[in-house]
């Protein structure tokens, strides 16, 4: 079996699912494998990672945010991570390097490590900054989005400088690997899928019919509940669903309460039925899905100036205990293909069809006490994170 050195920004138990599933996959299958990381907040994220030899590793950081980054700019965090990974493997060898990252660092650090040792460097690009759309530097610098644009076209020259020079390069959608193609003609699909050893079926009765959205809301325009509020709202008014029934439940952290707090707050009978938790550790997201009977996914449609290929964890996660998935709005591109194609639920562009889900799971709901989504198994299996580490087999195989 090939030997991989894996090198990437973090790690579990910070929240790193995509490199943690991996490593625990590939150690199984007889691969060698040696992981750096930096290390970042634990989230609770523990995945086993058992058979790899993981190094997580401090770095001297600045408390200035400013300086930080431009520090980060200079290079001075890359050399530091070269420097340090250097120290530790110059008496091991190894067949391939992969290098996961969500923005550009430590693309550089991989890209050199590979050269100098003259063997194939696998880029893996689990988020980059274009999917986010034009609203995104104003939402994250809201004082100067001209100053975090300008970072950004900056990390982005130098992230694509290391696609281009990359003997292989995995992403996350359809749209990912079509956008970035046109600096790399490598590019392969890797989903991140869920774990079928945590995430599978469980008929688990709950005393109400519960609507569930675990994770952030960064962007209101990007995660756009406005045709769920509006369907459930009047599903209730007309008494078609007992308010004393239902509970939507947010799982969330405290600056995405706020967000949804606006939001909800025209709809009073919402309003009413709306409990607030704080974001759940990786663990306890099984638990929580199998006690839900419709699960949330926010998004928007996919537009040129909006977001783009954004196939969230929760979708997989959901897909994983087959509990039904109500997408609002529909991106109309690859997530809702994908709704389709697993028979996942519904990815809604209007009210009426919203309505019309909801009711149906409802009365499933009072029929049986839970929710069951009828998914296409074999399209299911495809996804899972089991396959997805296939899928970069393939690709290390290629070398």
């Amino acid at each position: 079996m090939k030997r991989l050195l894996i090198i990437t920004e973090a790690l579990p138990p910070a929240f790193a699912p995509r490199m943690g599933h991996l490593i625990g996959e590939l150690c199984q299958q007889g691969y060698e494998v040696t992981a750096f990381a930096t290390q970042y907040p634990q989230t609770h994220c523990h995945l086993p990672m058992e058979g790899a030899n993981v190094h997580i590793l401090p770095y001297p950081s600045t408390k200035n945010r400013l300086f930080g980054a431009l520090k980060s700019l200079l290079g001075c965090k890359s050399r530091w991570f070269y420097r340090a990974i250097s120290n530790t493997i110059q008496n091991q060898a190894f067949d391939i390097v992969l290098c996961s990252t969500y923005e550009t660092f430590p693309l550089p650090t991989a890209l050199k490590i590979a050269q100098e040792r003259n063997i194939p460097l696998i880029a893996d690009l689990r988020d980059i900054t274009e999917q986010f759309g034009a609203n995104y530097f104003t939402n994250r610098h809201r004082k100067a989005p001209w100053l975090g644009k300008w970072f950004a076209q900056l990390k982005i020259k130098a992230r694509n400088k290391v696609v281009k020079q990359a003997s292989a390069v995995t992403s996350v959608s359809p749209w990912h690997v079509q956008y970035l193609s046109q600096f790399n003609p490598n590019v392969h699909l890797v989903y991140n899928g869920y774990d079928a050893k945590e995430f599978y079926f469980k008929p688990i009765s709950s005393s109400k019919f519960n609507l569930v959205y675990t994770g952030r809301l960064v962007d209101e325009k990007a995660q756009d509940p406005t045709l769920f509020l509006q369907a459930l709202e009047e599903l209730i008014t007309t008494q078609q669903i007992d308010s004393n029934n239902v509970a939507l439940h947010w799982y969330t952290d405290p600056a995405s309460q706020k967000r949804v707090q606006g939001l909800v707050s025209p709809y009073t009978n919402v309003q009413a039925i709306t409990q607030y938790h704080g974001l759940v550790p990786n663990q306890q997201i099984p638990a929580v899905l199998w006690d839900s009977s419709v699960v949330l996914i926010l998004t928007n449609q996919q537009t040129p100036e909006g977001p783009k290929g954004m196939m969230t964890t929760k979708f997989f996660d959901a897909l994983g205990v087959e509990k039904p998935v109500l997408c609002v709005k529909s991106d109309e591109a690859c997530l809702a293909q994908t709704i389709a194609q697993t028979n996942a639920g519904l990815a809604a562009t209007q009210v009426v069809e919203v309505k019309a889900f909801l009711l149906n799971n409802y009365a499933c709901w009072k029929q049986n006490g839970y929710t069951h989504q009828a998914v296409n198994l074999v399209e299911k299996e495809k996804l899972s994170r089991a396959a997805m580490a296939k899928e970069f087999e393939k690709v290390c195989c290629l070398f």
